[in-house]
């Protein structure tokens, strides 16, 4: 019986010392021990004075540690859980945005031509981004139709090169391509 008592005292140290680190830790429920049954300063010089209510005191404190911690346990699993979904998640870290313009008359005496413009990025991307483009300035002879493409034949981390093209006698005085980048 005396080696019972003893080692319920024993785990009861270590119980009270994960029941002030407990108390230290800022989390969202604070768990309500009450009082320590027993403390380190009011261990008994002689283990048969212990009784049998400051047994059964120690065991449901022990008890409702151990179910705090397991609850805390699943908390901090469910946590990690939640971490590791979200890392798994790509995201896009940033996006930049410009304007490509093709000079006055650059494509009028070449009514089939094409125009690649290089575009380096302020910074690299640490992936190759997404690229989009579209026109948003187009000023065509008013002689013939209007036949106009633009697209995007080369990207990388550091910049991209945005084409426009004509056909079919297509005569363009001058166009203007906003493009975004995102990765």
């Amino acid at each position: 019986m005396k080696t019972c008592i003893f080692l319920l005292i024993l785990l009861c140290g270590t119980s009270l010392q994960a029941w002030d680190l407990a108390m230290l830790e800022e989390t969202d429920v604070e768990p309500n021990y009450g009082e320590p049954p027993l403390s380190m300063e009011e261990e008994p010089d002689d283990f048969d004075e212990l009784n049998d209510a400051d047994t059964q005191d120690v065991l449901s404190f022990i008890t409702q540690l151990q179910e705090d911690i397991a609850a805390r346990d699943e908390r901090i699993e469910a946590l990690e859980g939640r971490v590791n979904s979200l890392a798994s998640i790509s995201y896009i870290q940033r996006c930049e945005s410009g304007e490509v313009v093709i000079p006055y008359k650059s494509l009028f005496n070449n009514p089939n031509g094409r125009r690649n413009t290089t575009v380096t990025f302020s910074q690299p991307f640490r992936s190759t981004p997404v690229v989009t483009v579209g026109f948003s300035h187009l000023d065509n002879d008013k002689a013939t139709s209007l036949r106009v493409w633009t697209d995007v034949p080369a990207t990388s981390t550091t910049g991209m090169t945005v084409r426009i093209a004509t056909w079919d006698r297509t005569w363009l005085y001058q166009a203007k391509v906003r493009w975004m980048a995102c990765a």
